[in-house]
């Protein structure tokens, strides 16, 4: 499994459109292979950290959807609000252990 968390870093309108693009983005990602899920995570203390925790399979299947074209679109749309570049953390997860 890997899992990738991805922080935002969006205008006010940006983080008001986020959970919006977040379904887009599943809808999109659910079409590839190898495809677990996707979360929207906050932090108690501020509402305006867009964050999202990205789970597939293995990474090949996760370099297929972050270069598909379907994901720079969606990445495209987000340019104007987006007030500094993404920051993504990729993390190889194994079998829970409780």
């Amino acid at each position: 499994m890997v899992i990738a968390l991805v922080q935002h870093f969006f205008n006010e309108e940006g983080q008001r459109l986020f959970p919006d693009w977040l379904r887009r983005i599943a809808g999109e990602a659910r079409h590839y292979d190898g495809f677990v899920s996707l979360r929207q995570l906050g932090v108690p203390d501020d509402p305006t950290v867009c964050f999202m925790l990205l789970e597939f399979a293995d990474a090949e299947r996760m370099r297929a959807w972050v270069g598909s074209p379907e994901r720079q679109a969606l990445l495209a749309e987000q340019a104007p609000y987006r007030v500094r570049e993404l920051q993504s953390q990729r993390f190889m997860a194994g079998p829970p252990i409780a």
